[in-house]
């Protein structure tokens, strides 16, 4: 075999692998979450019902309960909606809305502002 041969096979090869891993390390850094907002008297339970009977939903995915500090009070359930699109976003609202104490919701993309 040539030597320019197995080179531009090298090139090839590294040129894909660089490709997937770029694409992974991308998806790794940018995760889409819906915070759920609750009326300010929610109760536990009903943040677990809305937990559980949302989850799964549409693709989404409730996150783990976070320590128990002022901010996870304050937004006590996000769902992961990476790679969701609009229509499977609209049906995890749709569930979200049916549930008591929720408010609302909106989308944190993860970044600083």
């Amino acid at each position: 075999m040539s030597r320019s041969i197995v080179l531009g096979a090298l090139a090839v090869a590294t040129l894909g692998l660089l490709a997937g891993c770029s694409g992974a390390a991308s998806r790794g850094l940018t995760q889409n979450d819906m915070v759920v907002v609750f009326a300010p008297d929610v109760t536990k339970a009903q943040v677990a019902a809305a937990r559980t009977h949302c989850n799964g939903v549409a693709g989404a995915r409730a996150e783990k309960p976070g320590p128990d500090n002022a901010a996870n009070r304050a937004n006590p359930l996000r769902f992961d909606v990476t790679g969701l699109d609009n229509i499977a976003q609209a049906k995890l609202a749709q569930c979200l809305s049916t549930q008591a104490g929720v408010q609302g919701f909106t989308n944190d993309d993860g970044g600083m502002s």
